[in-house]
């Protein structure tokens, strides 16, 4: 009787396994049936650009899948004229890349959510192994790049410490960015070549403002005044303006890196310079602002060496090269169902209205990247944008195990070539955004018959 109990068992096993398998074929063949190709083309040795109509609620979607395990393909996070206050449009942001590395960008989309008026970038953002925004933002999500470029999304946060001689480590409250004039504050070049950093644009704003006070002046034609010097005046701004930031009277340390900075492994550095004023950012490495009422017994002299750690809430035994924030997770585990209220967004046009869309993600292997920009509604074709629910769908039927949406709207842009693919009647438009995620191949020639193809 036992036997015979076994064999209907195994029979019953056995049949579970068919049934799952056959449900299985059916969803995807049910979930095939959802997309219908638009263009194909291969742009690059491990790069693809797809164009689907996606659902009955025919969304245009274009799609950058990238495969992670060709050598000659590389990702990199890109920072608006490599300062964290800086917006530029996604053309020249390639450009500029281009203009200083030896790969070729392929393609490249917009990244992270900035704030108004500041221009930083919101949630954590990392490029080759730097910190350019250091703070989670609400319960944000983040994708992180190991020093392989295999991606991970969660929903990260960062701690970052100095230690130095027998003290205790200390916490490192911001970077690039000082919000009081308490605390450890590190600066390193996105922030500027010196601390205080003053941009040029606010320079020539006061600039502007102070010759035409001049030209008014000069209607008097007082002899007694000294001609007006553009430079001299430029420099006295400039100096006017470092006195009046917190940061310039905070004593300083600069520091050269030892070896490359990344996350989750100890940065060592050595003190180079030591200044309450002014203080140049090391080519390769960071300034270190010591918070009023911070002993001066406990600063380090010239030749220390100090160790900055950056360590992660979740993954800590991996080393990250690269990242950026959006919100909120898309697919989590292969599951579609984004997580915008439980990561704090509370918008119902954010949520739920067919707007355009931006969003990234990976298989369950991490070998494929998918970078994906939904196009906005079109009376005239039919076709809509994406609420987050719909994105989220859209996002696991390409394929994405794990995926997360971007900044989207207005800022939404997908470039290849150094031509905006969304908007082919003048492919030069776009909008200033904060940061960019790029995909680039070494030794790769421009194909400009693959761009005009996703042209036609």
């Amino acid at each position: 009787m036992a036997g015979k109990d076994s064999i209907v068992s195994k029979f019953n096993i056995f049949l579970l396994i068919v049934i799952s398998i056959i449900a299985s074929h059916n969803a995807i063949a049910k979930r095939s049936s959802l997309v219908k190709q638009l263009k194909y083309s291969i742009l690059a040795p491990g790069i693809k650009y797809e164009k689907i109509l996606y659902g009955r609620n025919r969304n245009i979607v274009h799609i950058l899948e990238v495969d992670l395990n060709n050598p000659k393909c590389k990702i990199a996070v890109l920072k608006a004229k490599g300062k964290n206050t800086e917006l530029q449009k996604l053309h020249d942001i390639v450009r500029e890349h281009d203009s200083l590395s030896a790969n070729l960008t392929i393609g490249a989309i917009n990244g992270s959510f900035w704030r108004k008026y500041s221009n930083f970038p919101i949630g954590p953002t990392i490029i080759d192994g730097e910190i350019v925004e250091l703070n989670t933002h609400k319960g944000w999500s983040s994708i992180f790049f190991d020093a392989k470029g295999r991606p991970y999304i969660d929903n990260f946060k960062i701690e970052a410490t100095v230690s130095y001689r027998d003290y205790a480590a200390f916490q490192i409250d911001a970077v690039n960015r000082r919000k009081d004039s308490a605390g450890f504050v590190l600066y390193n070049r996105f922030r500027g070549d010196t601390i205080p950093y003053i941009s040029a644009g606010t320079i020539e704003k006061e600039l502007e403002e102070a010759i035409i006070v001049n030209l008014k002046d000069a209607t008097f034609k007082d002899s007694t005044e000294f001609d007006f010097d553009l430079e001299a005046k430029r420099q006295q701004l400039k100096n006017k303006n470092r006195i009046a930031d917190m940061e310039y009277n905070l004593p300083k340390i600069a520091l050269t890196y030892l070896g490359r900075p990344s996350l989750n492994k100890d940065i060592a550095c050595i003190v180079t310079k030591i200044s309450s004023g002014l203080i140049e950012v090391p080519a390769i490495g960071c300034v270190l602002s010591f918070g009023y009422g911070i002993p001066y017994d406990i600063i380090p002299a010239i030749g220390d060496t100090l160790i900055i750690n950056y360590s992660t809430n979740v993954e800590k035994n991996v080393e990250f090269i690269n990242g950026l924030s959006g919100t909120p997770r898309l697919v989590r585990n292969g599951k579609a169902k984004h997580e915008a209220y439980k990561e704090g967004s509370r918008g119902r046009r954010f949520i739920g209205r067919s707007l355009t869309r931006t969003a990234i993600g990976t298989d369950k292997s991490r070998q494929k990247l998918y970078l994906v920009a939904v196009e906005p509604s079109n009376r005239r074709r039919s076709t809509n944008g994406a609420s987050l629910k719909q994105l989220a769908y859209i996002m696991k039927a390409i394929g994405c195990h794990d995926a997360m949406n971007l900044d989207g709207g207005g800022s939404t842009v997908m470039v290849i070539d150094g031509k905006n693919i969304m908007s082919p009647g003048a492919p030069e438009r776009s909008r200033k955004i904060s940061v960019a995620i790029a995909v680039s191949s070494k030794n790769t020639m421009k194909n400009t018959g693959v761009l005009k193809n996703i042209f036609k």
